[in-house]
């Protein structure tokens, strides 16, 4: 007989970890109830979408103010694109008169 040392070894393994820890099922988790973090990431997310949809000058306004607050420097990836996507036919210009506003 050929023994396979390795097939012995995740074996074991597998029948050790099952013995540890027998994760929930993927329909629990569907059903758990909802925490309050995560119905109020759902509301700031419905109400961004609604900002986005009914004042979108508003919401480019918003991403840039949060882009210039970000952490200890502004992020510069989040600023240019809230200008791009305000301002798709002159981009270019509203990023060069954005950034030489702030130096």
């Amino acid at each position: 007989m050929n023994k396979n040392p390795l097939n012995d070894l995740d074996q074991f393994l597998q029948q050790q970890a099952s013995s540890f820890v027998s994760p929930a099922s993927l329909s629990d988790k569907l059903n758990e109830p909802k925490t309050v973090n995560d119905k109020e990431e759902e509301n700031l997310s419905d109400r961004l979408l609604q900002l986005a949809k009914e004042n979108p000058e508003a919401f480019y306004k918003l991403l840039i103010q949060v882009g210039e607050k970000h952490l200890s420097q502004p992020n510069s990836l989040l600023i240019n694109t809230a200008i791009i996507l305000a301002n798709p036919t002159n981009w270019k210009e509203e990023i060069e008169k954005y950034w030489k506003g702030k130096l």
